[in-house]
């Protein structure tokens, strides 16, 4: 387990892919994509030139816009779902991917926690999917 602290470190969690298909995103506020709009535009562009399918699965109120704009960047290598409004309150983000697992909050301090462990990134991959199922489709 890692652990790492303000919003250059978040990036580069962020920007992280080891060799990944797919990145699954649990995202809980617009604060990281509101202070880092280039970074976020490069980002997109990286994952699309890489072949990286992204799933995202985002509060209602939060990041409908910036979706909608990564799906107009990404194409078929985005989707994304919404969380059903009785939990528009989740404190953290999550990002999944190959075998790790990046729990991300943006409260006062930004704080990356990564844990690269196979039964966990399975564990968190099946909230996801039951999550992405409950979820709205846009």
């Amino acid at each position: 387990m890692k652990f790492y602290y303000g919003m250059e470190q978040a990036k580069k969690v962020f920007s992280a892919t080891d060799g990944a298909e797919e990145i699954l995103f649990i995202l809980a506020t617009d604060k990281f994509f509101e202070e880092s709009p280039t970074f976020f535009k490069k980002l997109r562009a990286d994952f699309k030139k890489k072949d990286i399918f992204i799933r995202d699965i985002i509060t209602q109120e939060a990041s409908v816009s910036i979706s909608e704009k990564t799906k107009e960047t990404m194409g078929v290598h985005y989707d994304f779902r919404l969380f059903p409004k009785k939990y528009e309150d989740m404190p953290i983000s999550i990002r999944i991917h190959n075998d790790t697992v990046a729990l991300i909050t943006f409260d006062d301090e930004v704080l990356c926690t990564v844990m690269t462990n196979k039964a966990l990134a399975k564990t968190f991959r099946i909230i996801f999917e039951t999550m992405w199922v409950a979820s709205e489709k846009r």
